[in-house]
């Protein structure tokens, strides 16, 4: 199952979390990738298994919109 992070960009918070997150994903060789804040159409979301949103309530309410045409869980 492939992880999907949405980080918050604006808020160093969010940054660094991301970042422990990423070596903990790493150091388990659990697929995952960093969704950007407004990606292209081109990203397949389906292909995760669950998305963690690293925010705010804004976060949390564009990884809903990202992720509703493809019904992906949120862990927040």
């Amino acid at each position: 199952m492939e992880i999907g992070i949405i980080p918050h960009t604006g808020k160093e918070a969010a940054l660094a979390l991301t970042e422990i997150l990423e070596d903990y994903l790493q150091q388990r060789s659990v697929p995952y990738a960093v969704i950007p804040p407004n990606p292209p159409q081109a990203v397949d979301l389906s292909r995760f298994g669950v998305v963690i949103a690293l925010g705010g309530d804004g976060t949390l309410l564009n990884a809903a919109r990202l992720t509703s045409r493809v019904q992906v869980p949120i862990l927040v």
